[in-house]
């Protein structure tokens, strides 16, 4: 492959070699600058985007160890879900949430209206506490107030 543009470039005359040569040289130090110009964009891009890196890994290091610990807790001994329904309207009474609650055997059934601060605090503490999980959940604005509909079911066993 070489040696037929080596013959080519010899039948050429010295004036088109040296223009052949100088577009060459031109091409390769255009090549040359781009290639320096993108490494300087990229390094300046990863010089950003490292740090941003470092504190995601970071905290997902963190969630992952928060993660094993509660994969290690032992479950609460199983309650009933009577007993889950009068735990559940204790703290909705705390939470001052209008909310009616009846068990029956698919879970809870909560029917009502409250703040939706409140409702979340207190579906997520009947999660966490009495590992109780929305269901067949439907939540509708009604002015600052949120109306409440669907069933909290025991959060199954892994």
């Amino acid at each position: 492959m070489i040696a037929p543009l080596k013959t080519r470039l010899a039948a050429l005359n010295p004036r088109e070699r040296r223009l052949v040569l100088s577009a060459a040289l031109l091409i390769g130090a255009t090549l040359l600058y781009l290639l320096g110009e993108w490494t300087f964009s990229e390094r300046n891009r990863l010089d950003r985007r490292l740090p941003i890196a470092e504190t995601e890994l970071t905290r997902m290091q963190t969630e992952a160890e928060e993660l094993a610990q509660l994969q290690r807790l032992t479950p609460p001994p199983a309650t009933s879900l009577m007993v889950r329904a009068q735990a559940a309207r204790a703290a909705a009474a705390a939470r001052q949430l209008n909310l009616i609650i009846d068990a029956d055997r698919s879970g809870l059934r909560v029917t009502g209206s409250a703040q939706p601060g409140p409702l979340l605090d207190w579906l997520a503490s009947m999660q966490a506490q009495q590992q109780l999980q929305p269901a067949e959940f439907s939540l509708e604005a009604n002015g600052e107030r949120l109306t409440v509909q669907g069933v909290l079911t025991p959060v199954s066993d892994r």
